[in-house]
């Protein structure tokens, strides 16, 4: 796994953790460091913080949805193919609503078989990688 795709998903459990566990009742959030320290967050900054978890937390799901199994047409529910160089067989997406966000999917046509560009849009997911963050490509 590269160390965007250890970000997002770090950063979406602290965060889901941080808003269980250290949510005042005055609309704080204490955040513990690995050091032992603290951080609090206050006004807008914790406002922000919640912000962005929940939508994060919307973008997973959405990545969590594509699983082996399923089709070319579930995929592009929430997802475009990004740009730039790719395997033949494994095809980079990239989230509709961030464009940050990134997973790698393998189709089969047919059993046995990986699916090229053009891909069908009953074309089967066979792996899927696990999200990750990187910049744009464009062809």
């Amino acid at each position: 796994m590269t160390t965007p795709a250890k970000l997002i998903v770090t950063l979406s459990c602290i965060s889901l953790a941080a808003l269980a566990a250290y949510a005042a009742a005055d609309g704080d959030i204490h955040l513990v460091t690995d050091s032992g320290g603290d951080r609090t967050l206050t006004g807008e900054q914790a406002k922000a913080f919640r912000t962005t978890s929940d939508w994060l937390e919307a973008r997973l799901t959405e990545v969590e949805a594509v699983r082996v199994g399923s089709t070319y047409a579930d995929v592009t529910k929430h997802f475009k193919r990004d740009g730039g160089i790719a395997p033949v067989t494994k095809h980079r997406f990239v989230s509709l609503l961030c464009p940050f966000l990134k997973i790698d999917v393998e189709f089969e046509e047919k059993e046995g078989v990986k699916a090229r560009h053009p891909l069908t849009a009953t074309a089967k997911v066979v792996s899927v990688s696990k999200p990750y963050f990187e910049r744009s490509f464009a062809d």
